[in-house]
């Protein structure tokens, strides 16, 4: 991308989605862990995460939905891009925000976290 001679502003939109997808990686993964474990006894013997199939299970079907969302986005950006803001809005988990908040390396001026199934559902809606 910054090889390409892509101008600055498309370079600045590029950086936001990739620390916005970490932050929300990062925050799926958290909850299906604290999901998986909200229900085991506190002496239980820990599960290897690869042999956890409540646990591989969710982060596949939460991972699988934002990388289905970075695909659409691209390409809401060129078709439709005045749908990535609106229905961003519609989708997004202000509740989550407020517990989790964002690493601070990634400098997120308004760190947002999305139901990307909602958000995928709404970007191919006419």
């Amino acid at each position: 991308m910054l090889g390409s001679g892509a101008p600055a502003s498309k370079i600045e939109l590029f950086q936001k989605r990739l620390k916005m997808l970490a932050y929300n990686r990062a925050v799926l993964v958290a909850y299906c862990i604290a999901e998986t474990e909200r229900d085991r006894p506190p002496n239980a013997v820990p599960i290897p995460m690869e042999q956890n199939l409540v646990l591989t299970t969710c982060v596949d079907d939460k991972v699988g939905q934002l990388q289905k969302f970075s695909q659409l986005a691209a390409y809401a950006d060129f078709f439709f891009p005045d749908r990535i803001a609106s229905c961003g809005e519609r989708s997004r988990s202000p509740e989550h925000e407020q517990v989790l908040r964002p690493y601070g390396f990634l400098l997120l001026d308004e760190p947002r976290l999305y139901d990307f199934a909602r958000y995928n559902e709404c970007l191919m809606k006419r």
